[in-house]
C-alpha cells in the first residue's frame, strides 16, 4: 500500500493536506444517502433555531448539533457504522505521514467519524478540537463535488491573522491541537454542505486521560487506543490498575533510588 504524501498547510502550523483516490469515498456516500430522506423530513434541522440530539431510526447514526449554531454532526453510532469511517481511514495508510506527528505504537488508532452537515454558516465561531497537550489529531474531507457557494476553512495563522483553507474533493486536511478554526460564513443554500471528519491518535494510554476530554464530547460511541468500543472494553481500567501497583522511582540528587 502506497504511503500518503502530506504537505504542510503553513508551517509552523501543526496541519497538513494530502490527495486521495475519491473512489474512497463511495461507501460513505451510498452510507449518506440512505439518511438523506429523514434528514430532509425533519423541518428546520439546519436552521440553528434549536439544539438537537437524537439517535436515527435505524440505530447506525446520532445527530447532534453545535448548541444552536446552524452546523450539525452526524457521528456513527455503533460498531456497524463505526466500521464504515475505520474502512476509509485505513485506506488513506496515514501512519507513515504521522509518525513524526503522533507517538503511536502499532498504528493509528481511529477514535470516531462524522459527516458534518450544513446549509448556512451565519457567522465564525473559532474554537479549538482539543485541549492543550492532546495528541489526537482530525481529518476533515467533502464527501461530494465541491459547491462554490459554500464556506471553506478560515484558521489562524501564527500571526494572528484569519488565512483560508479552500476545501475541495480529493483533498483533505489534517490538524491537531492548537489549530483554531472556524467554518467561512456563507449564505443559504439549497445544496447541502457534507463534509467527512475523523478523530485520530496513538494507540497508547498514557495520553488519553487528556484526549478523552475532548472525544466523549463529541460522540456516544468511539473506540479507546486498544482499539475496542468505549462501552465493551475495561482495557483502560486495568491499565490504570497496572500503573497504580508499578513501584515508584525516588530521585535524590539526581540518581535514582
Amino acid at each position: 500500500m502506497p504511503h500518503t504524501q502530506f504537505k504542510p498547510l503553513l508551517p509552523p502550523i501543526k496541519a497538513f493536506r494530502f490527495d486521495f483516490d475519491t473512489c474512497l469515498l463511495e461507501p460513505l456516500r451510498l452510507a449518506f444517502e440512505i439518511q438523506r430522506p429523514f434528514l430532509n423530513q425533519q423541518e428546520g434541522l439546519f436552521e440553528g433555531v434549536f439544539y438537537h440530539s437524537e439517535v436515527l431510526p435505524d440505530q447506525d447514526f446520532y445527530l447532534l448539533s453545535y448548541d444552536t449554531y446552524p452546523l450539525l454532526w452526524l457521528s456513527n453510532h455503533n460498531l456497524k457504522s463505526y466500521q464504515l469511517f475505520e474502512t476509509f481511514f485505513k485506506a488513506l495508510a496515514l501512519d507513515s505521514a504521522m509518525q513524526d506527528s503522533i507517538p503511536f505504537d502499532q498504528h493509528l488508532q481511529m477514535y470516531s467519524g462524522f459527516y458534518v452537515l450544513g446549509n448556512r454558516a451565519t457567522e465564525m465561531t473559532w474554537h479549538y478540537d482539543y485541549r492543550s497537550g492532546a495528541p489526537g489529531f482530525t481529518l476533515i474531507t467533502p464527501l461530494y463535488d465541491w459547491n462554490p457557494a459554500h464556506g471553506h476553512l478560515h484558521y489562524r495563522d501564527p500571526a494572528d491573522q484569519t488565512q483560508t483553507y479552500p476545501y475541495q474533493l480529493g483533498q483533505a486536511i489534517v490538524f491537531g491541537e492548537g489549530f483554531e478554526h472556524c467554518t467561512e460564513p456563507y449564505a443559504v443554500s439549497d445544496d447541502l454542505r457534507v463534509l467527512v471528519s475523523l478523530t485520530f491518535g496513538p494507540d497508547q494510554w498514557s495520553s488519553w486521560d487528556i484526549l478523552k476530554q475532548n472525544i466523549a464530547e463529541q460522540s456516544y460511541y468511539y473506540h479507546l487506543p486498544c482499539g475496542h468500543a468505549v462501552d465493551s472494553c475495561q482495557c483502560w481500567q486495568n491499565w490504570l490498575q497496572e500503573r497504580q501497583r508499578k513501584p515508584r522511582r525516588h530521585w535524590f540528587f539526581g540518581f535514582k533510588k
